[in-house]
């Protein structure tokens, strides 16, 4: 199989309204910070940034082409991945992604876990919509949501913004 460029547009839902909106309109600001780095666009036929993402069932990580080289994305501090998971604090009215995901469910903090999202897709559950907070949503809405979190992060990391992602085995 090969690798296909994907909009991070198509087919997502709208944020929930507990999370900031800055950059794109979507993207919350970082939770840390990194040194600034000169990241040369690196462009698709179209010339659109394209930002290259490896979802794991367990882990995450995104990468872009440097100078013809691959380099990983820090998506947080100190890691190039990220725990596939979400978690959905009921009491903050917010949701969380990664290692701060796990971190609630373990610490009990009072909401839903979602890991392994990936295993889900292509089976009818993945379309079905249930109730999450305040909306209604299906679970390829909810990968979409962790996905934009992935490219949020990843502008955050290298300050430049990513119109295309690739992913693919």
């Amino acid at each position: 199989r090969g690798s296909w460029p994907v909009s991070f547009d198509q087919g997502v839902g709208r944020r929930p309204p507990a999370v900031k909106q800055s950059g794109h309109g979507d993207c919350k600001r970082p939770q840390f910070s990194l040194f600034r780095r000169s990241f040369p666009q690196q462009t698709a036929s179209g010339g659109m940034a394209v930002l290259a993402i490896d979802f794991g069932t367990s882990n995450t990580a995104a990468g872009v082409c440097v100078n013809g080289a691959p380099y990983l994305i820090p998506l947080e501090p100190g890691e190039t991945t990220l725990p596939t998971a979400v978690f959905l604090d009921f009491a903050a009215r917010n949701t969380l992604y990664g290692r701060q995901a796990a971190r609630a469910m373990m610490e009990g903090y009072e909401g839903r876990v979602m890991r392994s999202l990936k295993s889900v897709l292509g089976t009818s559950l993945a379309r079905e919509k249930r109730q999450f907070m305040n909306e209604k949503l299906t679970l390829i809405e909810v990968i979409a949501r962790f996905l934009r979190e992935i490219r949020c992060r990843a502008e955050a990391a290298t300050y430049q913004s990513y119109d295309q992602a690739l992913s693919g085995r």
